[in-house]
């Protein structure tokens, strides 16, 4: 197997194959021509044995000779490395054609001389440029004209010497005439056709390069703006944060000392002012943590929701006691999963169903879990004031509220940020509800890897 694949590569280093684009026409020609070298010399030296053979036994010595020099030039073709390519193909054709003839001219019509000269056109067309494709045809048509004119001059070797057989040989001749001709039409058709395939998919692989290479430049740009985000991040939580809370402070200050003097419309003001600056310190603290969430590497752990779920209630204790809230959770999984962006989104959906809930009815909250189609499904169920279904949309959308704040407070931006997350790790959240029945917040979770 060595030997063959070695063979096989010397003749396609002659052939200079490498040097050659894959995406040109001419390419596949000449790997054609180098495979039907490949597979022509060890197959003529099979057939040559039996063919000296028979030919000697027939008293045809000059046939052996032509068999013989017919193989070296096959051989010479193949791993002479001097030889050009366009060298290479016109002996190739010239080899078959002069076999072609030899056999017309020593055994006739009952030989295969024809099937030779219908070979050599068929390798004209495969191998040479499309504009040759008719050259074959008309070359076997004269060989077909100059044969019929030695057979009425009768001066052919054949043993039967048919000089009355020249309507014979034309009746013989027409069908490797109409074959050559019918070729030399149809299969640089074909060519055409794959040189514009190739054409088109290199046209295509420069394209997506170029888009590739616009991609790569805009990921770049992505990567700058992201570093600007950042920066901007580190501003927003610092140095923005610091004066409001010298406002805050200030204010405070103001309120304690002239507090006796100042009528309620001056503390009413006060309380505005203050009130303002600590809702833009939660803004802040929200859009810092909202542009975050694309930058955070999270790492997979094994994460016990119900565990997750007993930090939340502590987390929001206070807010529990104060509303006399009900939180039910029982028989949740442990998700091989991200840690941090999970317990993110429950606490966000936890605190959005506190917050909202109904002024009748004490919060009772409900969170738990199925396994469907691969993924977990948790759901958070509240008895809430409710959602209309045509704000489904428009409540995850960032700073958009379907209440005022004096209603209900917070920056409008907890469930942009749940949404956010889930977008992130390529999951779904979805809501169902209706106005004043309380609302389900479903989100899905996938597991990565091994599951408890």
């Amino acid at each position: 197997m060595g030997i063959w694949k070695r063979y096989k590569q010397h003749i396609k280093n002659n052939f200079c194959l490498d040097q050659i684009p894959i995406n040109n026409i001419h390419y596949w020609k000449t790997r054609l021509f180098a495979n039907a070298i490949i597979y022509t010399l060890p197959l003529s030296l099979i057939a040559y044995i039996p063919g000296v053979y028979y030919s000697w036994h027939l008293g045809l010595y000059s046939l052996v000779l032509i068999d013989t020099l017919a193989v070296l030039l096959i051989f010479l073709i193949g791993f002479l490395p001097t030889l050009s390519l366009q060298l290479r193909k016109a002996l190739f054709v010239f080899c078959v054609y002069f076999i072609a003839v030899t056999f017309v001219w020593l055994i006739g019509t009952s030989g295969p001389g024809l099937l030779y000269m219908l070979a050599a056109s068929y390798f004209c067309i495969l191998i040479f440029p499309n504009q040759y494709a008719f050259y074959p045809a008309f070359i076997n048509l004269a060989i077909c004209l100059v044969t019929a004119i030695i057979i009425s001059m009768n001066i052919l070797p054949w043993r039967e010497s048919p000089a009355h057989n020249v309507s014979e040989w034309f009746a013989v001749c027409t069908n490797l005439i109409f074959l050559g001709f019918t070729s030399s039409a149809l299969i640089p058709r074909v060519f055409n056709s794959l040189d514009r395939a190739l054409r088109m998919e290199q046209e295509m692989r420069i394209e997506r390069d170029r888009q590739n290479l616009m991609l790569e430049k805009t990921l770049e740009d992505l990567k700058v703006k992201n570093q600007e985000l950042e920066q901007f991040a580190f501003i927003a939580s610092h140095d923005l944060q610091e004066p409001l809370r010298m406002i805050t402070s200030f204010l405070g200050q103001i309120e304690k000392k002239y507090g006796d003097i100042l009528d309620d419309k001056g503390r009413q003001y006060i309380y505005f002012a203050s009130d303002g600056a600590k809702r833009m310190r939660q803004i802040i603290l929200d859009l810092l943590e909202y542009s975050r969430i694309d930058q955070t590497q999270f790492k997979p752990e094994f994460v016990d929701i119900g565990l997750l779920m007993d930090e939340i209630c502590i987390l929001h204790s206070k807010t529990i006691e104060e509303k006399s809230a009900s939180i039910h959770y029982q028989d949740l999984p442990v998700i091989h999963y991200y840690r941090a962006p999970l317990f993110q989104v429950l606490q966000n959906l936890i605190s959005n169903a506190l917050k909202y809930s109904h002024p009748d009815r004490k919060p009772d909250i409900t969170v738990s879990a199925i396994w469907k189609d691969k993924a977990w499904v948790i759901s958070v169920q509240d008895n809430g004031i409710g959602i209309e279904p045509a704000y489904f949309d428009k409540i995850f959308v960032l700073f958009e509220r379907l209440h005022s704040k004096h209603e209900y407070g917070g920056t409008g931006m907890g469930l942009a940020i749940v949404k956010k997350v889930m977008d992130s790790l390529q999951e779904r959240i979805w809501v169902e509800s209706e106005n004043g029945q309380g609302a389900i917040f479903h989100f899905t979770i996938e597991p990565i890897g091994s599951e408890v």
